[in-house]
């Protein structure tokens, strides 16, 4: 199936920056991974043929999980002690709690897992297949995920 680019920018990119901001937690990197998966997708699409619907759905998202971890890897080899000295005395911002803030602090894994099966409608096998792990390690990853949420909004007045 090959698409022309403004069907896959009109139908994709929503999800694919929802499932960078879930991983990220960051509007502008959550944009620039649009913008990568998007022209790979368009570098990629003219050399093969990715297949049904479905199969472009699911390269869409492991190309976008793939960047994701690049900027994780990126990230951890920034040092952070820039200024520790100046940063230290710093009382953290008190930002009030909802659901978004509750997903940013599960650590990504898990966020993917939620994502994937509550706002993209993906059954746990087809979860796993997409990821390439164990059906019962999406399963796992959902059960923790979900007792996280519940102990971060413990509590939590709408």
């Amino acid at each position: 199936m090959n698409c022309s680019a403004e069907l896959i920018v009109e139908k994709y990119s929503d999800m694919i920056y929802r499932i960078a901001l879930a991983q990220l937690g960051s509007e502008s990197d959550a944009q620039d991974v649009v913008s990568d998966v998007l022209l790979k997708y368009m570098t990629f699409s003219g050399k093969a043929d990715i297949g049904s619907k479905e199969h472009l759905k699911a390269w869409l998202i492991r190309v976008t999980l793939n960047r994701c971890k690049d900027i994780f890897r990126a990230a951890k080899a920034i040092p952070t002690d820039i200024f520790p000295e100046e940063t230290a005395d710093i009382p953290p911002i008190d930002v009030r709690l909802d659901i978004r803030a509750a997903m940013e602090d599960i650590p990504p894994k898990y966020r993917t897992a939620l994502y994937l099966y509550y706002y993209e409608g993906y059954k746990t096998r087809e979860i796993a297949q997409m990821l390439g792990i164990p059906k019962s390690t999406v399963t796992n990853d959902l059960a923790r995920a979900r007792k996280m949420l519940k102990h971060k909004l413990k509590g939590y007045d709408r």
